[in-house]
Protein backbone atom coordinates (compact mmCIF):
# COMPACT_ATOMS: atom_id res chain seq x y z
CA UNK A 1 0.00 0.00 0.00
CA UNK A 2 0.97 3.86 -0.89
CA UNK A 3 1.66 6.12 2.16
CA UNK A 4 -0.88 8.61 2.86
CA UNK A 5 0.98 11.56 1.38
CA UNK A 6 2.09 9.98 -1.90
CA UNK A 7 -1.90 8.65 -2.23
CA UNK A 8 -2.39 12.86 -1.62
CA UNK A 9 0.31 13.58 -3.91
CA UNK A 10 -1.07 11.99 -6.55
CA UNK A 11 -4.07 13.27 -6.20
CA UNK A 12 -3.36 16.68 -6.18
CA UNK A 13 -1.26 15.70 -9.61
CA UNK A 14 -4.40 14.77 -11.07
CA UNK A 15 -6.76 17.99 -9.98
CA UNK A 16 -3.69 20.11 -11.63
CA UNK A 17 -3.94 18.25 -14.74
CA UNK A 18 -8.03 17.69 -14.78
CA UNK A 19 -7.79 22.12 -14.28
CA UNK A 20 -5.05 22.41 -17.30
CA UNK A 21 -7.26 20.69 -19.54
CA UNK A 22 -9.85 22.46 -18.80
CA UNK A 23 -7.83 25.69 -19.17
CA UNK A 24 -6.77 24.64 -22.48
CA UNK A 25 -10.19 23.51 -23.72
CA UNK A 26 -11.78 27.12 -22.76
CA UNK A 27 -8.57 28.82 -24.73
CA UNK A 28 -9.39 26.62 -27.87
CA UNK A 29 -12.85 27.75 -27.69
CA UNK A 30 -12.48 31.38 -27.35
CA UNK A 31 -9.56 30.98 -30.17
CA UNK A 32 -12.38 29.71 -32.65
CA UNK A 33 -14.88 32.34 -31.78
CA UNK A 34 -11.77 35.43 -32.43
CA UNK A 35 -11.27 33.52 -36.11
CA UNK A 36 -14.71 33.26 -36.57
CA UNK A 37 -15.28 36.88 -35.75
CA UNK A 38 -12.55 37.60 -38.05
CA UNK A 39 -13.59 36.11 -40.68
CA UNK A 40 -16.73 37.20 -40.93
CA UNK A 41 -18.30 34.51 -39.24
CA UNK A 42 -21.11 35.13 -36.80
CA UNK A 43 -22.87 33.05 -34.28
CA UNK A 44 -26.76 34.24 -35.27
CA UNK A 45 -28.18 31.92 -37.09
CA UNK A 46 -29.29 33.27 -41.34
CA UNK A 47 -32.83 32.73 -40.61
CA UNK A 48 -33.20 35.06 -37.72
CA UNK A 49 -31.03 37.62 -40.02
CA UNK A 50 -33.76 36.64 -42.67
CA UNK A 51 -36.77 37.37 -40.05
CA UNK A 52 -35.25 40.75 -38.64
CA UNK A 53 -35.05 42.23 -42.82
CA UNK A 54 -38.28 40.76 -43.53
CA UNK A 55 -40.01 42.34 -40.36
CA UNK A 56 -38.15 45.78 -41.11
CA UNK A 57 -39.53 45.86 -45.07
CA UNK A 58 -42.87 44.98 -43.78
CA UNK A 59 -42.42 48.11 -41.06
CA UNK A 60 -41.92 50.43 -44.12
CA UNK A 61 -44.00 49.32 -46.29
CA UNK A 62 -46.77 49.59 -43.48
CA UNK A 63 -45.35 53.16 -43.18
CA UNK A 64 -48.23 55.73 -44.36
CA UNK A 65 -47.59 58.74 -46.75
CA UNK A 66 -47.74 61.42 -44.30
CA UNK A 67 -45.55 60.35 -41.78
CA UNK A 68 -42.62 59.55 -44.57
CA UNK A 69 -43.71 63.25 -45.73
CA UNK A 70 -43.46 64.30 -42.32
CA UNK A 71 -39.66 62.73 -42.02
CA UNK A 72 -38.58 64.16 -44.84
CA UNK A 73 -39.49 67.76 -44.21
CA UNK A 74 -37.85 67.35 -40.68
CA UNK A 75 -34.74 65.94 -41.95
CA UNK A 76 -34.76 69.15 -44.99
CA UNK A 77 -35.61 71.28 -41.56
CA UNK A 78 -32.74 70.43 -39.67
CA UNK A 79 -29.82 70.96 -43.11
CA UNK A 80 -31.15 74.11 -44.42
CA UNK A 81 -32.68 76.06 -41.15
CA UNK A 82 -30.02 77.81 -39.47
CA UNK A 83 -32.46 77.40 -36.25
CA UNK A 84 -32.23 73.49 -36.43
CA UNK A 85 -28.62 72.97 -37.59
CA UNK A 86 -27.20 74.58 -34.26
CA UNK A 87 -29.42 70.94 -32.82
CA UNK A 88 -27.05 68.95 -34.65
CA UNK A 89 -23.21 68.39 -34.53
CA UNK A 90 -21.74 69.53 -37.81
CA UNK A 91 -20.52 65.86 -38.70
CA UNK A 92 -24.46 64.79 -38.75
CA UNK A 93 -24.89 66.89 -42.14
CA UNK A 94 -23.90 63.78 -44.25
CA UNK A 95 -26.15 61.37 -42.46
CA UNK A 96 -29.02 63.70 -42.02
CA UNK A 97 -28.75 64.80 -46.33
CA UNK A 98 -28.49 60.21 -47.05
CA UNK A 99 -31.77 59.91 -44.49
CA UNK A 100 -33.39 62.80 -47.02
CA UNK A 101 -32.35 60.62 -49.97
CA UNK A 102 -33.59 57.34 -48.07
CA UNK A 103 -37.06 58.42 -47.24
CA UNK A 104 -37.45 60.46 -50.56
CA UNK A 105 -37.01 57.27 -52.39
CA UNK A 106 -39.30 55.26 -50.41
CA UNK A 107 -41.77 57.71 -50.70
CA UNK A 108 -41.55 57.60 -54.12
CA UNK A 109 -41.66 53.86 -54.85
CA UNK A 110 -44.14 54.05 -52.41
CA UNK A 111 -46.30 56.48 -54.86
CA UNK A 112 -45.18 54.11 -57.80
CA UNK A 113 -46.38 51.22 -56.24
CA UNK A 114 -49.71 52.83 -55.50
CA UNK A 115 -50.38 53.80 -58.70
CA UNK A 116 -49.67 50.61 -60.55
CA UNK A 117 -51.58 48.78 -58.06
CA UNK A 118 -54.31 51.31 -59.18
CA UNK A 119 -53.69 51.05 -62.56
CA UNK A 120 -53.86 46.73 -62.52
CA UNK A 121 -57.26 47.21 -60.42
CA UNK A 122 -59.12 49.68 -62.67
CA UNK A 123 -58.00 47.69 -65.82
CA UNK A 124 -58.77 43.85 -64.12
CA UNK A 125 -62.63 46.09 -63.58
CA UNK A 126 -62.91 47.30 -66.56
CA UNK A 127 -62.12 43.65 -68.45
CA UNK A 128 -65.17 42.12 -66.21
CA UNK A 129 -66.91 44.57 -67.26
CA UNK A 130 -66.51 43.92 -70.31
CA UNK A 131 -66.85 40.19 -70.32
CA UNK A 132 -70.18 41.00 -68.52
CA UNK A 133 -71.43 43.22 -71.13
CA UNK A 134 -70.45 40.84 -74.05
CA UNK A 135 -72.02 38.07 -72.54
CA UNK A 136 -75.22 39.49 -71.11
CA UNK A 137 -75.40 42.63 -74.11
CA UNK A 138 -73.70 42.31 -77.19
CA UNK A 139 -73.83 38.93 -78.14
CA UNK A 140 -77.85 38.77 -77.48
CA UNK A 141 -78.25 41.97 -79.64
CA UNK A 142 -75.99 40.99 -82.04
CA UNK A 143 -77.70 37.84 -82.56
CA UNK A 144 -81.18 39.42 -83.23
CA UNK A 145 -79.79 40.20 -86.73
CA UNK A 146 -78.82 36.85 -87.74
CA UNK A 147 -81.88 36.35 -89.58
CA UNK A 148 -82.56 40.22 -90.12
CA UNK A 149 -80.74 41.96 -92.61
CA UNK A 150 -80.78 45.47 -93.20
CA UNK A 151 -78.96 47.52 -96.17
CA UNK A 152 -77.54 51.19 -96.24
CA UNK A 153 -77.23 52.99 -99.13
CA UNK A 154 -74.70 55.92 -99.05
CA UNK A 155 -74.58 59.39 -101.83
CA UNK A 156 -72.64 61.72 -101.96
CA UNK A 157 -73.38 64.57 -103.88
CA UNK A 158 -69.68 66.68 -103.96
CA UNK A 159 -67.63 63.84 -104.34
CA UNK A 160 -64.78 65.96 -106.56
CA UNK A 161 -62.99 69.05 -105.77
CA UNK A 162 -64.52 70.85 -108.32
CA UNK A 163 -68.11 70.55 -106.91
CA UNK A 164 -66.89 71.80 -103.75
CA UNK A 165 -65.18 74.52 -104.65
CA UNK A 166 -68.64 75.56 -106.59
CA UNK A 167 -70.64 74.80 -103.15
CA UNK A 168 -67.64 76.91 -101.35
CA UNK A 169 -68.37 79.93 -103.66
CA UNK A 170 -72.20 79.85 -103.03
CA UNK A 171 -71.57 79.67 -99.35
CA UNK A 172 -68.84 82.71 -99.91
CA UNK A 173 -71.78 85.26 -101.64
CA UNK A 174 -74.87 83.93 -99.13
CA UNK A 175 -73.54 86.53 -96.25
CA UNK A 176 -72.49 90.19 -95.57
CA UNK A 177 -69.97 89.61 -93.23
CA UNK A 178 -66.23 88.10 -93.56
CA UNK A 179 -66.28 86.01 -90.75
CA UNK A 180 -69.65 84.10 -91.79
CA UNK A 181 -68.21 84.14 -95.00
CA UNK A 182 -64.73 82.79 -94.61
CA UNK A 183 -66.00 80.34 -92.10
CA UNK A 184 -68.84 78.52 -94.11
CA UNK A 185 -66.56 78.46 -97.15
CA UNK A 186 -64.13 76.46 -95.63
CA UNK A 187 -66.61 74.12 -94.23
CA UNK A 188 -68.02 73.44 -97.38
CA UNK A 189 -64.79 73.16 -98.72
CA UNK A 190 -64.24 69.87 -96.93
CA UNK A 191 -67.96 68.83 -96.87
CA UNK A 192 -68.50 66.09 -99.37
CA UNK A 193 -72.07 65.97 -98.42
CA UNK A 194 -73.11 62.34 -97.94
CA UNK A 195 -76.14 61.03 -96.84
CA UNK A 196 -77.68 57.25 -96.58
CA UNK A 197 -80.64 55.52 -95.69
CA UNK A 198 -81.07 52.20 -95.16
CA UNK A 199 -83.62 49.80 -94.86
CA UNK A 200 -84.39 45.90 -93.41
CA UNK A 201 -84.76 42.99 -95.88
CA UNK A 202 -88.11 40.72 -95.92
CA UNK A 203 -90.36 42.78 -94.45
CA UNK A 204 -89.20 42.25 -91.11
CA UNK A 205 -88.11 45.17 -88.86
CA UNK A 206 -85.94 47.12 -86.70
CA UNK A 207 -85.71 45.09 -83.42
CA UNK A 208 -85.57 48.25 -81.47
CA UNK A 209 -87.57 47.66 -78.44
CA UNK A 210 -85.55 43.86 -77.72
CA UNK A 211 -82.26 45.53 -77.80
CA UNK A 212 -83.82 48.41 -75.12
CA UNK A 213 -85.49 45.52 -73.15
CA UNK A 214 -81.91 44.02 -73.24
CA UNK A 215 -79.95 47.12 -72.23
CA UNK A 216 -82.45 47.91 -69.62
CA UNK A 217 -82.39 44.58 -68.15
CA UNK A 218 -78.26 44.82 -67.99
CA UNK A 219 -78.05 48.98 -67.51
CA UNK A 220 -75.26 48.02 -64.87
CA UNK A 221 -72.76 46.79 -67.45
CA UNK A 222 -73.61 48.99 -70.07
CA UNK A 223 -71.39 51.67 -71.44
CA UNK A 224 -72.35 54.89 -71.38
CA UNK A 225 -72.45 55.62 -75.33
CA UNK A 226 -74.41 52.35 -76.19
CA UNK A 227 -77.31 53.76 -73.46
CA UNK A 228 -77.05 57.22 -75.45
CA UNK A 229 -77.25 55.96 -79.05
CA UNK A 230 -80.23 53.88 -77.82
CA UNK A 231 -81.61 56.78 -76.35
CA UNK A 232 -81.28 58.67 -79.91
CA UNK A 233 -82.19 55.50 -81.63
CA UNK A 234 -85.75 55.59 -79.57
CA UNK A 235 -86.42 59.30 -79.94
CA UNK A 236 -85.76 59.04 -84.00
CA UNK A 237 -89.19 56.23 -84.04
CA UNK A 238 -91.10 58.90 -82.78
CA UNK A 239 -90.04 61.41 -85.04
CA UNK A 240 -90.02 59.12 -88.47
CA UNK A 241 -93.18 56.79 -88.12
CA UNK A 242 -92.38 54.59 -91.81
CA UNK A 243 -91.60 50.84 -90.28
CA UNK A 244 -89.43 49.99 -93.38
CA UNK A 245 -86.69 52.56 -93.36
CA UNK A 246 -84.35 52.82 -90.33
CA UNK A 247 -83.20 56.17 -89.23
CA UNK A 248 -79.80 57.08 -89.28
CA UNK A 249 -79.37 57.08 -85.31
CA UNK A 250 -80.74 53.64 -85.53
CA UNK A 251 -78.01 52.49 -88.04
CA UNK A 252 -75.11 54.12 -86.03
CA UNK A 253 -76.31 51.86 -83.35
CA UNK A 254 -76.10 48.88 -85.29
CA UNK A 255 -72.88 50.08 -86.71
CA UNK A 256 -71.77 50.32 -82.88
CA UNK A 257 -73.39 46.85 -81.88
CA UNK A 258 -71.38 45.04 -84.65
CA UNK A 259 -68.08 46.85 -84.12
CA UNK A 260 -68.09 46.66 -80.35
CA UNK A 261 -69.12 42.73 -80.18
CA UNK A 262 -66.56 42.14 -82.39
CA UNK A 263 -64.03 44.47 -80.66
CA UNK A 264 -64.75 42.37 -77.37
CA UNK A 265 -65.16 38.70 -78.75
CA UNK A 266 -61.24 39.18 -80.12
CA UNK A 267 -60.40 40.75 -76.61
CA UNK A 268 -61.65 38.09 -74.82
CA UNK A 269 -63.25 35.25 -76.43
Amino acid sequence: MLPHCAVVSRAMACRSEIACAHYCWEANATHIEAREVAHGGSSVEPSTTVTSSVKLLRILNELPLWLLSAVIVCLLGAIYVPAFQLAFPPTSQPWLQYGVFVFATLMAFRLLGIALASSIDRRIRIALLEQQALAKIYKPASALFMTRHAIECRSISAPRLSHRIENAIREFGYYRNWRPRIRNAAKALFDRQESSSAEMLSGTAFPLETILRIIRENAAVADWKLMQLARWADRSTHEDEDEDTITKEQVDLLNYLANRTERLAQKHG
